[in-house]
């Protein structure tokens, strides 16, 4: 297969504005983490599909069945996505060529922790890969007689596989004359969360049946489950030398937007609770927590139970009545929605932008404005940068004049 460097002519290498850009950036997120922050930050959030998906970071068409299981070609995909990001794609990060390298990681998506478990992978063509239900009424109860498997085994080994394959010759790769600076196993340290990895074992439907029709076999369930996470999540901790017990943690768990804030309170946060409490120090931890959907009648429960101090959030999101629910000191991310991202006029994506940001700055400095939530394949590189010049625009926060949250300075 031919590899091509990057699209013809090539995107510009670091420049003087990338070096002003970055020193702005680096002042904004000290000065958010000390709660004196003058402007809303702005992040985007992206996986593989983008770049997979888009003539221009992928004109070869390459699929996905080859990017997950090559990891050289994994490398070189990120390596020229990362620099097409990071030169034409404005937010507040760090943009140009970097000047250490570039930092990459084992990429299998959200499939990984039921791949593990034995869920078969469909690689489609004109989508992402998926882990197709392993558990029908039939074998249901299969797992809890195979016992935990290995944190090492099946998926894990592959992943384990190309960790070492591309961290054994790190200094071979290179683009835009960077080195990989650094290569991770991805989400292999997390979790996206007990019940959707239910959700992915016996599929959503069954999975709620169970819940309702089978409440001692679904509890059984999650707590194989989360048996199987810690158990998974320890190794690799161990594996890679840090330590077992950190003094945070963050997970996701989507699929708890199907459930009523009775269900999850009495099924799924006990979980949730476990996962914490293993996996952390302390009595009460910060936790952050990634919920794509509404699941934002949830957020209040999350942030008492599980001391959450961070919420990644979809759509539809009332973004202030969330922000004044929580109060001043909770991180949110959040903003437009992909949709109108992928399809809106650049005056909707900045009147929508403007309306996000104009509803929350009386009551926190704590709201991150991303999309809601995750880019979508094919969103023009035009109105994710009219995004961050409407936050440029009207993400002032000033001394909070008005409003009724918040510390004012």
């Amino acid at each position: 297969m031919v590899f091509l460097p990057f699209i013809q002519g090539g995107p510009p290498a670091m420049t003087e504005d990338f070096h002003k850009h970055n020193e702005e950036v680096a002042r904004l997120w000290s000065d958010f983490e000390q709660d004196r922050n003058n402007r809303v930050p702005m992040i985007l959030g992206f996986s593989s599909r983008y770049f997979m998906f888009n003539n221009i970071t992928n004109p070869e068409h390459i699929t996905y069945e080859e990017y997950s299981n090559d990891p050289e070609l994994m490398v070189r995909m990120q390596m020229r996505f990362a620099e097409f990001e990071r030169t034409q794609i404005y937010s507040d990060k760090e943009m140009g060529i970097p000047e250490e390298g570039w930092d990459l990681y084992v990429d299998f998506q959200n499939y990984y922790e039921a791949g593990w478990l034995g869920c078969p992978i469909r690689y489609l063509t004109d989508n992402v890969p998926f882990a197709a239900p392993l558990l029908d009424d039939d074998n249901k109860r299969s797992l809890f007689a195979k016992g935990i498997p290995d944190p090492f085994s099946g998926l894990m080994a592959t992943g384990r596989d190309h960790y070492e394959k591309i961290n054994s010759k790190l200094p071979a790769y290179r683009h835009a004359g960077k080195p990989v600076r650094s290569y991770q196993p991805g989400s292999f340290l997390g979790t996206d969360g007990p019940f959707t990895l239910a959700c992915e074992l016996r599929g959503p439907t069954n999975a709620c049946v169970d819940m309702l029709d089978d409440p001692e076999y679904f509890t059984e369930l999650l707590d194989y489950i989360t048996t199987a996470t810690v158990s998974r999540i320890k190794a690799w901790r161990k594996y890679l030398s840090v330590p077992e017990l950190t003094s945070g943690f963050g997970f996701a768990d989507d699929s708890i937007a199907m459930l009523s804030v009775q269900q999850y309170r009495d099924l799924v946060l006990p979980f949730h609770k476990r996962l914490v409490r293993e996996l952390t120090t302390g009595d009460r931890p910060p936790v952050s927590i990634h919920l794509c959907g509404d699941a934002t009648r949830h957020f209040n429960l999350i942030a008492h139970e599980l001391n959450a101090v961070s919420f990644d959030t979809g759509y539809p999101v009332d973004h202030q009545a969330l922000v004044r629910g929580l109060g001043p000191d909770i991180r949110i991310n959040g903003g437009p929605n992909v949709a109108m991202l992928h399809d809106g006029t650049p005056a909707m994506i900045r009147n929508a932008t403007r309306s996000i940001l104009e509803s929350v700055k009386p009551y926190t400095r704590k709201f991150v404005l991303r999309d809601a939530n995750n880019v979508a394949p094919g969103t023009p590189v035009e109105n994710l940068n009219v995004m961050y010049s409407a936050c440029l625009e009207f993400g002032q926060l000033g001394s909070w004049a008005d409003g009724d949250g918040g510390n004012q300075s």
